[in-house]
């Protein structure tokens, strides 16, 4: 690929080369190339000699002593630059190697010459839109690489005793890190001692190429005009150079003419003078310029007092070469220069800052001491937040990836924490999820540091959530912030922990992590710190609407009031508590009244009582339908649609003895109970039900007692809407439950009880279940009362073909209610279970005594 240049067979069998060159220096092409064994960038600077003789064969000057002068100088080149071994001369790497179509030699890698840099700004500042580009060379550039080139002039001069001779645009290289670099040694030569001498340029010949002749726009007039060589020329030189490198020209334009050379140098004291050369300028550099630009050598500033100038002493400058010794300084001398360059980091010029000072800190982060690695580890993400976020992952994320001991470090966790906002505005969840989401996973485990745990615990829930995915959160950060809720033991590590549990939850953690782990966690909590439990109270009641009604009344209210009875809490504090269990008492509530709305039929009665009494019946009965009428007690239905349902079979539970006969229910004369009516002539109303038929009851027999039996109930269709009262069957005026009144001999009946069966009675009742048939006067409170004789008042559940009286208790008209009696043909005083009760369930017919019972179906 290289061949015409020799380097086959030369240094193309130690480096990859590039086939273009990178750019052009003088007579040199520079191209940028690899070595093959460690992959170290390097420059390789070739001559082509074979187009060079085709030139010369052209133009009649081939095999002429000014070609051999030309090769000669050339050589010098790479050999003096080999002799001169200091940081601001360009490196060799490799000597010169001179094949037959070529010379090459290769040195650390540099990007370009200022000659490109200054032709880049002269465009940008002739186009209109030059201040929105940023220039090559801002002036603390320029100002670093003149005190650079300045250092490598004074080298050369006090410890290589030699003057370069040719300082120009073509001559000062760029490296990676921005810093500027001698070459061009070509005319380089020794003087003896401090003493100048004769020396003869050659002169300027317009057959050759400008490029292989030296300039005579940066020579000193005592060297083209005098024929002296002194130290102070290169001085002269660079004066022409800083004064190009602001005004993109230089103040000598001879066009390598003699005489317009030396009418250039006559004027320079006019050219200072002139304010439209030196607007561009620093006032700093116009007070030495004078020094610099005399006519005669000894009127100049030795390189040295050009050093001291207040041009090279500002403070960005003296940071600068701090940073450029950073490797030999002490601990302490960076601790104290750190804070301050801190405050000057937005003066920097953007180019230094990437390419000079960032790279130098990241490659010292290799041998600092742990003492002052994360105050070097915040500079540096200080600096790279000014980086595009394709450098920023190229440059500053290998960081933290690839060093096990600055993970490690807390006080480096500190600063990552600190300035994670950069790294976060610089990358995207995968990057993310790679880079930052393992170096937390690391802060969480730093037991030993639990302001470290904390902040980053704080950080997560804050920053890091809202970047990743939903499957990385449930996944990864839920079991780790659980893991860490679980082990610590610092308060405040608790506290964020919780903090960060909820925040999980308000991210939308699903429900079956919530109730399946996150629950469990919190039951096993054992500190009873108002602190924490305030943060845990405060986690609970973001998941109020998240839970079901089962999951907050076993799992989550028992330990609310676990929690609450603490005695440690304030007013306020337990307050909230209450605040809060009541917000899940009332969504169960809530909850379990819509479900119970959608399968609960029989509304607040007893189920019990409700079962036994209409289930003893319904074989007699059968099915039917009820309707409102106009009820005016206190049994309320719920507001809803007609509903069918069967009421459970309940089997009753009585204590009586085995010998009690048992109770037949009476026998209807007619096939049904929809067919049955009242003989009475009082209004008969219960739903449509109407019959001229008058029961028969024939009179009970006792039989021996049968263990009860529960009837299955046919479902019954009960219509629901907004009723004051309960049901009434009845052949006079009732107002209560539902009542069942025939044959009153007693005229108009008022019953207030449940349900009430009377048959020819004027009875007053106000018991359960009262089954009465042709008494006079009986006011019962017992369930079943057949055939008793005289005013009696029987308070025993159930009774039954004989007279059961109370002797203890007569005249009563209290609303009492007893268990459940069984009493045959006996005048023993019975008292069962006797109490100030309202009973549930009530018979009664046509009773002519007011009493108001307060029963309920």
């Amino acid at each position: 690929m290289l061949g015409f240049l020799g380097f086959k067979s030369g240094h193309s069998a130690n480096y990859n080369i590039s086939s273009e060159p990178a750019f052009h220096a003088g007579a040199w092409a520079v191209h940028n190339a690899t070595r093959r064994t460690t992959n170290d960038p390097v420059s390789v600077f070739t001559f082509d000699k074979k187009k060079f003789e085709s030139f010369c064969s052209k133009n009649g000057l081939k095999n002429s002593k000014g070609s051999d002068e030309i090769y000669s100088r050339l050589r010098n080149e790479a050999t003096n630059l080999a002799r001169l071994r200091h940081p601001n001369f360009l490196r060799i790497v490799e000597p010169l190697y001179e094949g037959k179509s070529s010379l090459s030699f290769v040195t650390e890698r540099v990007e370009t010459c200022i000659r490109a840099k200054v032709e880049a700004d002269a465009s940008r500042d002739s186009r209109s839109t030059r201040d929105h580009i940023p220039p090559e060379l801002s002036p603390l550039v320029i100002q670093k690489g003149l005190l650079q080139v300045s250092e490598g002039l004074k080298f050369m001069h006090e410890d290589a005793k030699m003057v370069h001779m040719n300082l120009n645009l073509n001559t000062v290289f760029v490296d990676s890190l921005g810093d500027w670099k001698l070459g061009g040694c070509g005319y380089a030569c020794e003087v003896a001692g401090s003493e100048s001498r004769d020396f003869f340029i050659p002169q300027f010949d317009a057959r050759y190429p400008r490029f292989v002749q030296i300039n005579l726009d940066y020579s000193a007039p005592e060297l083209v005009l005098d024929k002296n060589l002194d130290f102070s020329a290169d001085v002269f030189s660079l004066a022409c150079l800083a004064i190009t490198l602001y005004n993109f020209k230089s103040p000598i334009d001879s066009n390598n003419n003699y005489n317009n050379y030396e009418e250039d140098v006559k004027s320079l004291g006019s050219f200072l003078r002139k304010p439209n050369n030196t607007t561009k300028i620093p006032a700093s550099l116009i007070e030495i310029l004078p020094k610099l630009l005399t006519r005669y050598p000894t009127d100049r500033y030795p390189i040295q007092a050009i050093l001291s100038a207040n041009f090279f002493n500002s403070f960005l400058l003296k940071s600068l070469k701090f940073i450029d010794e950073f490797s030999g300084k002490t601990d302490e001398e960076i601790e104290a220069f750190i804070p301050q360059f801190i405050k000057i980091i937005p003066e920097f010029p953007f180019e230094i800052l990437k390419n000079k000072i960032l790279k130098i800190l990241i490659s010292s982060l290799s041998h600092v001491s742990e003492a002052i690695m994360a105050s070097l580890l915040h500079v540096i993400f200080l600096i790279s937040a000014q980086l595009s976020s394709l450098d920023f992952c190229k440059i500053i994320l290998p960081i933290l990836s690839d060093n096990e001991k600055l993970q490690q470090n807390s006080d480096v966790q500190k600063v990552v924490l600190e300035d994670l906002d950069i790294f976060l505005k610089n990358l995207n969840s995968k990057e993310i999820e790679k880079t930052i989401l393992p170096f937390f996973f690391i802060m969480f485990d730093n037991a030993g540091a639990p302001e470290v745990q904390e902040n980053a615990l704080f950080k997560c829930q804050k920053d890091i959530l809202e970047k990743l995915d939903f499957p990385i959160i449930k996944n990864k950060i839920f079991p780790k912030i659980g893991e860490v809720f679980t082990k610590t033991t610092s308060l405040g590590v608790k506290i964020a922990a919780i903090n960060a549990l909820k925040e999980l939850v308000v991210s939308g953690l699903d429900k079956h992590s919530v109730t399946d782990k996150l629950l469990g966690m919190l039951k096993a909590v054992k500190s009873r710190d108002p602190r924490v439990m305030m943060s845990m109270l405060s986690l609970y009641e973001t998941l109020v609407k998240m839970l079901d009604v089962d999951v907050i009344a076993n799992e989550v209210i028992p330990v609310l009031w676990s929690m609450a009875v603490g005695p440690k809490y304030t007013v306020a504090q337990f307050e909230k508590f209450m605040t809060v269990i009541k917000q899940f008492s009332t969504k169960v509530e809530t909850e379990q009244k819509k479900k119970l709305t959608n399968n609960v039929e029989v509304p607040m009665a007893s189920r019990e009582d409700l079962s036994a009494g209409i289930g003893g019946m319904s074989s007699g009965i059968g099915g039917m339908t009820l309707e409102p009428s106009k009820p005016n007690n206190d049994f309320m239905l719920d507001d809803g649609p007609s509903f069918v349902t069967p009421v459970p079979v309940v089997t009753p539970k009585p204590s009586i003895p085995s010998s009690i006969p048992a109770l037949q229910a009476p026998k209807k004369q007619n096939d049904d109970f929809g067919s049955f009516a009242s003989a009475s002539t009082s209004n008969n109303s219960f739903g449509n039900f109407q019959s001229s038929v008058k029961p028969s009851i024939p009179p009970l027999q006792a039989q021996p007692l049968q263990p009860l039996q529960p009837q299955p109930l046919q479902s019954q269709t009960l219509t629901a809407s907004k009723p004051a009262a309960n049901y009434n069957i009845n052949t006079g005026s009732t107002g209560g439950g539902i009542n069942w009144n025939s044959g009153s001999s007693g005229g108009t009946s008022n019953a207030g009880s449940g349900i009430n069966w009377n048959s020819n009675s004027n009875s007053n009742t106000g018991s359960s279940i009262n089954w009465n048939t042709n008494s006079s006067n009986s006011n019962t409170t017992s369930n079943w009362n057949s055939n008793p004789m005289g005013n009696n008042n029987t308070m025993g559940s159930m009774n039954t073909g004989g007279m059961n009286t109370m002797n203890n208790m007569n005249n009563m008209n209290n609303n009492m209610g007893g268990s459940l009696n069984w009493n045959t043909n006996n005048n023993a005083t019975t008292n069962t279970s006797s109490g100030n009760m309202n009973s549930n369930i009530n018979w009664n017919a046509s009773s002519a005594n007011n009493n108001n019972s307060d029963s309920l179906l």
